[in-house]
């Protein structure tokens, strides 16, 4: 979880300023380059290594033809900060000295290029040309670390064109499989340890540190002129994570016009089959598969040496079909149960959950559940229930044997395709302008926009889905000025946004899991709305050869998470649901306890014990708390919770069998507990109990609402035997 406390970003931001002031100070050495941009420094010296003070060196960019003139101290030291990546040319005259120009001196992002020259006596007239020397090592970091470049990010292969993949060719990289943000980490550090930026500013998820594993994209590989990953021993400047620290620079629009346009295509037709894919009628099948990834840049002028423009597209669009295969109740002859169970069955599963049902007086709600398993075509209709999902039978593997009966012949093995869909959008706008020769302006918008559309989990049934809708976006402004040779600052304002929904589609609002059966997903929903507000300011001041930075970076974190209802049902086996016996109930529902609500959420008490259904039992007494809008139930196991509303102040009194847990605004928690087997109520605590909440519930104004919270179940005994039907029958109300 990424911290959401402002103050405690802000002290260490603070904190940030305070160290990195001591250490200028102690050590006396540079500081490091901006993150996003890179820095040139260094030393004009005559033939004989003579420091050469007030000497005009003047550099140009080679693709913008932006400038920037400063002359060297008197220490003979230079140093040109907030530099874009690229090309430059640097010029060095001084009287009585040749003038020098160094040609392709070439900045990377993060890096500090000391680039110090040596000028030959003569005439200022006379002019040198050379080409820079590589930079084998960086003197004035200990960084391990390394830069992807721009023919690496275009020319190497990787999988769906991933922004973070390439960040494995970095020092101590290691990749737990899937190559992108939730998978890589840096010199054994945990994956939550990664600091990811765009551009100098955040660009990590909210809720965690990488995006979510959906969104593939991000930002465009073509939108980004290169990107650094500090694996350790990093400036303190990166502050907020201790692990890798991958910083992408976009790229800004140059002097000519600039654009490209691309499309992969992938296609079933060249594909091998899986061991699973068959078509709806069984028959072994490649499983239709389609994707389409294009994309396009445009970079240009608007005003030539002053502002300039890039924009960015890329898109994801594809469609693929999975074999997956489940379980489900058997729709042929006959159903079967271990000893102890009803046996001599002469009808299939299916038919026998229905028909005992139909016995039990709870036959619409269990054919809800049965409906919405997917039925041999061959089935037809069970008691007037009618399938949800009818496949062909070839679809189908009967899992028992008619030679030997036992509890498989409840299950067919069904194979079946499952479709995802994936629609993929990022966009990227950038301007740059030169305000003047000592200011810059520059500001960058970039949002992705993710739909995923998949099965909820596998395998998992027909109408069981998910949709996974991510927008990251990511908004920055920064300024840059040079007060004077020796004094610059950079200013730095930007948004940063993770909105993640995760709705699940199903056929049942409720979910539905055995140990012998595929489970039958939810509709709940997984909310996580991010956004990320921050400033950053960073002041350089050169004094002699000594650079010293101080910064500050302040961040405002916000994060709207939660999630809707979560409504579980839970039976052992087979035969519990068969006999329509609840395990376990978890009952998260943000809406007044209403006649939707499903019937067996009462009928595990008045299961409990036959012989006390009378006027005065739990059903009867649950009825009416179901009609009541200002009382519902919170929580049971062995105890009893039930919230009531505070107006009433009415308490239910078992002398010492009842305690409040606790009062919250206008609702009590009253927790009643009771000392007999199994936590069931004695016939007079029944009666007792069920006249107080009549009393209570008659004077409480209709219009009062409380919300549901939660219900878990006690599990049922496990006591079976031909009479067990007529001893629990927890789904009759």
């Amino acid at each position: 979880m990424r911290p959401t406390h402002p103050q405690s970003i802000s002290f260490l931001h603070a904190s940030r300023v305070a160290v990195v002031l001591f250490l200028a100070i102690a050590l006396g050495t540079s500081v490091h380059a901006q993150i996003d941009r890179a820095v040139l420094e260094g030393t004009v010296a005559d033939p004989s290594g003579r420091v050469i003070s007030g000497a005009s060196i003047k550099i140009l960019a080679a693709d913008t033809g932006l400038t920037a003139e400063q002359k060297t101290n008197s220490e003979g030291y230079y140093r040109f900060p907030g530099l874009a990546v690229g090309s430059y040319s640097a010029t060095v005259a001084s009287t009585g000295f040749r003038t020098t120009v160094i040609e392709n001196v070439i900045l990377e992002v993060g890096q500090t290029h000391t680039l110090d020259i040596r000028l030959p006596v003569g005439a200022v007239t006379e002019r040198v040309e050379v080409d820079a020397p590589a930079q084998l090592v960086d003197r004035s970091s200990a960084e391990a670390g390394t830069v992807i470049q721009p023919d690496q990010i275009a020319d190497l292969a990787d999988n769906g064109r991933d922004w973070t993949t390439l960040s494995m060719l970095a020092p101590f990289a290691q990749d737990d499989g899937g190559g992108d943000q939730r998978t890589i980490r840096f010199a054994g550090r945990a994956r939550d340890d990664n600091n990811f930026q765009i551009d100098g500013v955040d660009a990590g998820g909210i809720q965690e540190q990488a995006q979510k594993s959906t969104t593939r994209l991000q930002i465009s590989e073509d939108a980004i002129e290169e990107y650094r990953v500090d694996s350790a021993l990093y400036d303190v400047e990166y502050g907020t994570q201790a692990g890798g620290q991958i910083n992408a620079e976009t790229k800004s629009g140059t002097n000519d016009y600039h654009g490209t346009a691309f499309g992969y295509l992938r296609n079933s037709y060249f594909d091998a089959r899986s061991f699973l894919d068959f078509d709806i009628n069984g028959n072994p099948a490649i499983a239709p598969f389609r994707m389409g990834q294009y994309g396009m840049s445009l970079g240009g002028p608007i005003v030539k040496n002053k502002t300039f423009f890039f924009i960015n597209y890329e898109g994801i669009r594809q469609l693929q079909f999975n074999g997956q295969q489940m379980i489900v109740p058997a729709g042929v002859c006959c159903a079967n149960f271990p000893a102890g169970e009803p046996q001599g069955i002469t009808v299939p599963y299916q038919k026998y959950v229905l028909d005992q049902a139909q016995s039990l007086g709870i036959g619409p709600t269990m054919c809800q559940i049965m409906g919405a398993l997917p039925w041999r075509a061959s089935v037809g209709t069970i008691d007037g229930c009618t399938p949800r999902f009818v496949i062909p039978d070839g679809a189908f593997q009967w899992q028992g044997s008619t030679a030997a009966p036992n509890p498989l012949n409840n299950q067919d093995l069904l194979t079946v395709g499952r479709q995802t869909t994936i629609h993929e959008d990022t966009w990227l706008v950038r301007i740059d302008h030169k305000i003047s020769e000592k200011t810059l302006l520059y500001g960058r918008a970039q949002r992705d926009i993710s739909l995923w559309y998949s099965p909820a989990t596998n395998p998992t049934v027909p109408g069981d889905n998910q949709s996974v809708i991510n927008y990251p976006a990511n908004y920055m402004l920064a300024l840059q000025h040079t007060f004077s040779p020796a004094l610059f600052n950079e200013a730095k304002l930007y948004v940063n946004r993770s909105p993640f929904h995760n709705p699940g589609g199903s056929a049942l609002p409720y979910s539905v899991s055995t140990n012998d059966f595929v489970t039958l997903n939810n509709t709940s929903a997984d909310i996580e709305v991010g956004s990320t507000y921050g400033a950053i300011d960073n002041l350089t001041w050169v004094h002699g050869r000594h650079a010293f930075k101080a910064g500050l970076e302040i961040r405002r974190v916000r994060l709207n998470q939660g999630q809707t209802s979560n409504n579980a049902l839970t039976f052992g086996d087979d035969y519990s649901l068969a006999t329509a016996t609840l395990s376990q109930i978890d009952y998260i529902r943000p809406v007044v306890l209403s006649s939707a609500a499903p019937d067996f959420l009462y009928a595990v008490f008045s299961g409990r014990k036959a012989s006390r259904r009378d006027s005065t039992s739990f059903s009867s007494v649950f009825a009416e708390l179901r009609a009541a809008s200002n009382a519902v139930l919170v929580s049971f196991s062995r105890s009893l919770t039930f919230v009531w509303n505070s107006e009433t102040h009415c308490f239910v009194s078992f002398s010492t069998n009842v305690r409040t847990v606790s009062m919250k605004s206008e609702i009590f928690l009253i927790n009643i507990s009771s000392s007999a087997p199994e936590g069931v109520l004695s016939p007079s605590e029944e009666v007792n109990f069920a006249q107080s909440i009549r009393n209570c519930t008659s004077a409480v104004s209709s219009d009062m609402a409380v919300a549901m919270y939660r219900i878990h179940a006690v599990e049922m005994p496990k006591k079976r035997s031909n009479a067990t039907a007529n001893a629990a029958k927890p789904m009759q109300t």
